[in-house]
């Protein structure tokens, strides 16, 4: 099973006090963007899929649990 190996979110890497949107880049180990990647919000079960370039955009709250899943790719959390 292959991981996902590079997850670039870009948010300040301060504390969320409300909620915010990040955006990052979802790529395999030789730095080419994954489509289709379900991104979940275990916290609010919000869900966006990363498009052909591997890009996402997802709301979020200090705390929360973010999901990375895809066919034949080992999944991911990340708080």
């Amino acid at each position: 099973m292959k991981f996902l190996l590079f997850i670039i979110l870009s948010f300040p890497l301060t504390y969320f006090h409300s909620q915010s949107n990040i955006s990052g880049t979802i790529a395999n180990d030789s730095q080419v963007g994954l489509s289709a990647v379900l991104i979940m919000n275990m916290n609010s079960g919000q869900q966006t899929i990363s498009d052909q370039n591997g890009q996402f955009t997802i709301k979020v709250y200090d705390g929360d649990w973010l999901r990375f899943v895809r066919k034949d790719y080992e999944r991911v959390s990340i708080k």
